[in-house]
């Protein structure tokens, strides 16, 4: 029987990319029992990552593959977003100053698994939010020999819009902003038409009209919901008064 199982596990492991993730959950849907689970662990098959959570034969699992344990196995809408994936897929902002947190985002009410929370604690920020449709400028990212959800690099810019002033300052952001000339019309309009956050459109429209971004022209605005009154995202700034925006001096 012994025997057996341990066919079993090689198949169901074979199938896991390696330095990924494999949950508790997801070995006892294929018929490893926690029994089994814990032999595997003794004789080296499997490495517990935290509770809940294994590497294969003590393969090594960063928060990529973790990340792609939570979006095949778990199921949950959470991916790396706003600067980290300006900065990690897109080469952007590295002028920013560094920083050891990885930004994700998450669809509103998501909860992370617990072996997440204890195996990555320090090393990410994340933010719950429905701003933008779940899977809405989501596209596959292969990291060597398995695939995640990334945001393309349309939605990663608002993404980043979305954390100011909270996370990251205007001028920082407008600095991010007039560095990305070559976005997608056709995304862009889709994203911004779809966006709940007027802040967010607003704040793009503003940034790249005073950087000079030639994309603007294409926009079409009217089918853009930019709401009514003045925001203050910043004390102390000035009022850009076609975009009812009182920021910092930008420039």
């Amino acid at each position: 029987m012994m025997a057996q199982n341990d066919t079993n596990l090689k198949d169901i492991l074979n199938k896991i990319p390696a330095n990924t993730i494999v949950t508790a959950k997801k070995l006892k849907e294929n018929g490893v029992s926690y029994s089994l689970m814990r032999a595997y662990e003794n004789s080296g098959w499997l490495t517990r990552h935290s509770a809940g959570a294994y590497t294969r034969l003590a393969e090594i699992a960063d928060i990529l593959g973790a990340l792609y344990a939570i979006q095949k196995d778990c199921r949950l809408s959470v991916h790396i977003g706003a600067d980290t994936a300006l900065k990690m897929f897109y080469g952007k902002i590295h002028f920013l100053k560094p920083t050891k947190e990885i930004c994700l985002f998450a669809f509103s009410r998501t909860k992370l698994p617990s072996w997440f929370k204890i195996a990555y604690n320090g090393q990410y920020s994340l933010h719950l939010t429905n701003f933008l449709p779940n899977k809405l400028g989501l596209i596959p990212y292969k990291n060597n020999n398995y695939e995640i959800d990334v945001p393309n690099i349309e939605r990663s810019l608002l993404e980043l819009l979305y954390l100011v002033p909270k996370v990251i300052t205007a001028q920082e952001a407008y600095s991010i902003t007039e560095t990305i000339q070559s976005l997608r019309i056709g995304v862009l309009q889709q994203l911004l038409e779809q966006c709940s956050s007027i802040k967010v459109k607003r704040l793009l429209l503003c940034f790249a009209e005073q950087s000079g971004q030639q994309w603007i022209k294409a926009i079409d605005l009217k089918k853009i919901d930019f709401g009514k009154g003045i925001r203050e995202i910043e004390k102390g700034g000035i009022l850009y008064k076609k975009y009812g925006l009182v920021l910092p001096r930008l420039g």
